[in-house]
């Protein structure tokens, strides 16, 4: 049986932006299984992110199963939430530290602006 309960090492929420000036991102953890969204909160905060080649760490969490919801903030429209289910755990290396990757992709030309969830072992999603 997998055991989805939380880890001594906290999870770092890590993100990226890729693109050529700061954008806004909002980010919210809510605890999972939960029955009430305000009570199975446990982080919704702002962050504005400088471009990057890299990922900047800007919080440690207890390492547990979250529903995570993440979206550009500031722009003036309301901006799309994209979702992540994020797992502790769920690989069979021991050896790697748990990291939540967000990775902004601003509005280009060629495509509409999304955000992408990675995490040190599983799936990938945007």
């Amino acid at each position: 049986m997998t055991d989805w309960g939380s880890s001594g090492t906290p999870l770092a929420v890590r993100v990226a932006n890729p693109g050529n000036r700061p954008y806004r991102i909002s980010i919210a953890l809510f605890r999972k299984p939960g029955d009430d969204l305000d009570d199975a909160r446990v982080m919704d905060e702002s962050y504005e992110v400088e471009p990057t080649d890299g990922f900047e760490t800007i919080t440690e969490v207890t390492n547990r199963r979250y529903h995570v919801r993440a979206a550009f903030d500031g722009l003036g429209l309301a901006s799309q939430a994209f979702d992540f289910e994020y797992y502790p755990s769920c690989g069979s290396s021991d050896d790697l530290d748990p990291e939540l990757f967000i990775i902004m992709h601003p509005r280009s030309d060629r495509a509409a602006r999304f955000i992408e969830f990675e995490q040190s072992e599983c799936q990938v999603s945007a």
